[in-house]
């Protein structure tokens, strides 16, 4: 996993991180808004499979971004906050591997507890859905297809991944 050039920390960072966190949330909620309006009627199933994606992504780095300050450029000793990511990564089974073991025990125990993927796990299951979700940025170039997709089971999987993260409070690392 290539890392990403590191900006000065603030010392302390929150987990999940809230800027990603909502991120995620806004993300999964696009998701449900277009799937309940029909997304697969009005042409709009590949950008709702991508949003999808998209939020179990950001739900996962939440757990290891951290928070850096960038001066600002103009004015002295002004900073803005941002959220910083530990690896420049899209594949989902490593954004797992990279948060604190509570919250991987507790999205696979979420996980387990889905009828379709119960027999697989988190991480396994993350890992089986890399595939569709490059398909799902990149569904125009040959060998990219979204064949295997099941709906129910990403559905499933975006739950348990949320409900999991959620099973904690926030705290400061």
């Amino acid at each position: 996993m290539p890392k990403k050039p590191t900006l000065p920390s603030r010392g302390s960072s929150e987990i999940p991180n809230p800027q990603v966190f909502e991120a995620a949330q806004q993300f999964r909620e696009a998701y449900t808004v277009m799937m309940r309006q029909g997304a697969a009627a009005g042409g709009l199933l590949l950008p709702a499979i991508h949003s999808a994606f998209i939020a179990l992504e950001l739900y996962l780095k939440s757990l290891s971004a951290i928070e850096v300050e960038v001066p600002h450029l103009i004015v002295p000793g002004l900073s803005s906050i941002h959220a910083q990511t530990a690896v420049q990564s899209h594949r989902l089974e490593e954004l797992f591997d990279l948060a604190p073991t509570e919250f991987q025990k507790a999205m696979d125990k979420e996980v387990r507890r889905k009828p379709s993927l119960k027999k697989v796990g988190a991480r396994a299951a993350l890992l089986a859905r890399n595939q569709i979700f490059m398909a799902s940025r990149y569904v125009f170039e040959a060998g990219h297809h979204l064949n295997g997709l099941v709906i129910a089971e990403l559905d499933e999987l975006l739950a348990a991944i949320e409900a999991g993260i959620k099973a904690f409070p926030s705290r400061h690392v």
